[in-house]
């Protein structure tokens, strides 16, 4: 990967962010639109789950032979990544026009035909996006210094900026509201009113992104190195 090429990618979804609010700011009914239930952001971020998840197929047949431990990991991923993709079209219950059952909406906060929204789940999205996005962002400086897993297992560096929105989304929402109106007296609603629950949906494509950079990387090494980064002893 030349220079140039690692600029661009790392920076890409920090200009993705810039070019966001100056929609929101110019146009708020046009972001709101992209940002709502069926809409741009979340078809985005479902095509980005799925291609994914045919990715990490792909990647596990390769090192079939290779690692079984990897075959495995990369396995899990392509049907967590599926899964995902299939939950933010609520497994195409507005596209094929399906009822929620009594029993599902009585547990889901959103009355949909998912899992991410039952009340159990729902309640610990905003840690799981927040663990991420630290993960995304750090780990590839962690595993650096500790070599915890397989360098194949972890995001480049490249990629950290793709994890950041989420996560500081997610923390806003889950705990920096209550620690400003709480512990610092600040009122978000006056001082922080252009935030809103909507802006959840471009983070989470934007974090998508990152995951499909992620597994075609590692697509990309495995059949350009001659698997050298897949030790068969793993």
């Amino acid at each position: 990967m030349t220079n140039r090429s690692r600029l661009i990618i790392q920076y890409t979804p920090l200009l993705i962010i810039l070019f966001l609010i100056f929609i929101k700011i110019t146009n708020y009914h046009s972001y709101h639109k992209l940002s709502d239930e069926d809409g741009v952001f979340e078809y985005f971020t479902t095509i980005s789950f799925a291609t994914s998840a045919y990715i990490s197929f792909k990647i596990a047949q390769i090192i079939e032979n290779k690692s079984h431990k990897l075959r495995l990991v990369f396995s899990l991923l392509s049907i967590v990544f599926l899964i995902i993709a299939l939950e933010e079209i609520s497994w195409g219950q507005r596209i094929f026009n399906l009822e929620t059952p009594d029993n599902m909406k009585a547990i889901n906060v959103q009355d949909e035909l998912n899992l991410h929204n039952i009340r159990l789940f729902h309640s610990i999205t905003m840690d799981i996006y927040i663990l991420i996005g630290i993960s995304g962002m750090m780990g590839w400086w962690i595993n650096k210094k500790f070599k915890i897993l397989n360098p194949i297992l972890v995001p480049i560096k490249e990629l950290r900026f793709y994890f950041l929105p989420i996560m500081m989304s997610a923390f806003y929402f889950e705990y920096g509201i209550i620690i400003m109106e709480t512990y610092l007296n600040i009122s978000t609603e006056k001082y922080l009113y252009f935030v809103e629950r909507i802006d959840n949906e471009p983070c989470e494509m934007i974090m998508s992104y990152g995951f499909l950079l992620f597994t075609f990387s590692v697509y990309k090494k495995i059949n350009t190195s001659n698997l050298s980064i897949v030790p068969s002893s793993q």
